[in-house]
């Protein structure tokens, strides 16, 4: 038997009651890897995401559409009331298990439990802070533990709807889905209490996600035919000697999920003459990203010159989205789970030995970035590597200790462009202006639970423009941050240099 062939199904379970029959199945693939992260770590990754939004709807509609769509969205994308847990001889053996709804009342009566409606501050971080302060399970009304929860912000101006939960289950492309389908349903409020009330509720457990592997067709062709090598490749860039990192002000957290969040934007045009003199070199803006950050790095605490020639930048994990090998009936917009699988990248700096000029430095690192991505992405085993990762290497053990150099590691994720994937006006003619659409998204913002000295930097593109986000936890300073960030996008745009 091939290491990925046999992926658990969802399957009855008999602990719960007869009134709400339950299913489950393991936690697989990435799901598991950052469930137990969350785990054992205080809650480290767990993830608040949200859109912003205008609305010609009044609140009170507002609040009882969002609790109708929050129903419907539990019927397409069921695995948002699932709650995670260990068995009585491994507490890190974790699968999922959802309780059955029988009715949409039930279903509605849910979503006003699940669903909290607060004011909109008009500083959204201080809501952020809040959320990645909490740690999760939520508890419903019936004592059932929730690893899921909605919130709407109501302002004056502008509103917001976020989902706040365990990054096992909240990754960012299914959840900007997830909270476009929402904003798209609340839009069309009119008839939304006749949907809901209309689905097939009992059956909506057919819904939950296949696993990684069964959702991208099987292990084809099977692991043992080079899928060891591309994971020995993986292994090898993440032993290499410490990377080069920035220093953290403090050595400890002192407030866990406590995050200080910065983001710079760039404007259209900018943004519309970087993406084509990225394009012009045959390279991507990824590609842009993670160099500007590597050398960001090495422009705020250098290393010496002659240790150039012997020491390599590595960035230990970077999540590249999945979506493009999913199959039928997986490769729908309403799979909501973890999407990405994990690659390290990992360069020489030898390449910068004598190029002092900043533009060829960037594009000296970008060429070297290229062909690890090439690689990964040319592997037929590659979005099933963290799937087999953890079946070679089961979570085990306490809390994960970083320790030296690697404590203060930068990492970064580019959600790429958020049209690509989701909408963000309703009515979605294209005749219609914004002035005459009834709900239209104009900001993201996402914050994660971090409780350690990691620096995560995020970068997508909405309404043309690119933006570029660093958070982190306390153990740094808000004027590093600063530092850190402006310094990031410097290095990119010495792209548009003659």
């Amino acid at each position: 038997m091939g290491l990925l062939d046999n992926e658990p199904q969802w399957t009855p379970c008999s602990e719960d009651s007869i009134s709400h029959p339950c299913y489950t199945r393991p936690l697989l693939g990435g799901e598991l890897n950052l469930g137990y992260i969350s785990r054992v770590n205080n809650g480290f990754g767990d993830v608040c995401i949200g859109l912003d939004f205008t609305a010609s709807i009044a609140k009170d509609q507002l609040k009882t559409a969002a609790q109708l769509a929050l129903a419907r969205l539990r019927f397409v994308s069921p695995i948002i009331a699932a709650d995670t847990r260990g068995t009585k001889e491994n507490e890190h053996a974790l699968s999922w298990h959802y309780p059955v709804l029988s009715s949409s009342q039930e279903a509605i009566a849910w979503a006003r439990d699940c669903l909290v409606v607060l004011p909109r501050p008009t500083n959204i971080d201080e809501f952020l802070r809040g959320a990645t302060k909490t740690l999760l399970p939520y508890t419903l009304s019936d004592g059932r533990d929730q690893y899921f929860r909605a919130y709407l912000l109501l302002g004056d101006k502008e509103c917001s709807l976020f989902f706040h939960g365990c990054h096992s289950m909240i990754d960012v492309r299914p959840a900007l889905r997830a909270l476009s389908s929402m904003l798209g349903w609340i839009a069309e409020f009119d008839s939304l209490d006749l949907v809901v009330s209309s689905l097939q509720w009992g059956t909506e457990w057919k819904n939950l996600p296949a696993g990684p592997v069964t959702s991208m067709g099987g292990p084809s062709p099977p692991w043992e035919e080079g899928g060891q090598e591309l994971f020995n490749k993986a292994m090898e860039a993440r032993q290499r000697q410490a990377t080069p990192t920035l220093l953290a002000r403090r050595d400890t957290v002192s407030e866990p999920g406590v995050q200080l969040r910065i983001v710079r934007t760039l404007g259209a045009e900018l943004s519309k003459r970087l993406l084509a003199k990225v394009k012009s070199y045959g390279l991507t803006v990824t590609h842009l990203l993670v160099a500007a950050m590597a050398l960001a790095v090495l422009n705020i605490r250098p290393i010496p010159k002659e240790e150039l020639a012997t020491r390599y930048y590595t960035v230990a994990s970077v999540p590249i989205s999945t979506d493009r090998y999913l199959i039928p009936p997986h490769n729908v917009p309403s799979r909501f789970t973890t999407g990405t699988a994990d690659w390290p990248i990992s360069w020489p700096l030898s390449i910068l030995l004598d190029v002092d000029d900043p533009k060829e430095r960037l594009l000296a690192t970008m060429r070297a970035i290229k062909p690890q991505y090439d690689v990964f992405m040319a592997s037929p085993h590659a979005a099933q590597l963290s799937a087999a990762t953890l079946k070679i290497f089961p979570p085990s053990g306490g809390p994960i200790k970083v320790d030296g150099e690697g404590r203060d590691q930068s990492f970064m994720s580019n959600v790429g462009v958020l049209e690509s994937f989701i909408a963000t006006s309703w009515p979605r003619a294209e005749a219609a202006s914004d002035s005459q659409s009834k709900l239209t998204i104009s900001a993201f913002n996402i914050a994660q639970r971090i409780i350690a000295g990691w620096l995560f930097t995020h970068a997508w593109s909405i309404h043309d423009s690119l933006h570029v986000q660093v958070q982190a936890s306390d153990m740094w300073d808000i004027a590093q941050l600063d530092e850190y960030i402006d310094e990031v996008v410097r290095q990119a745009l010495y792209i548009l240099h003659d």
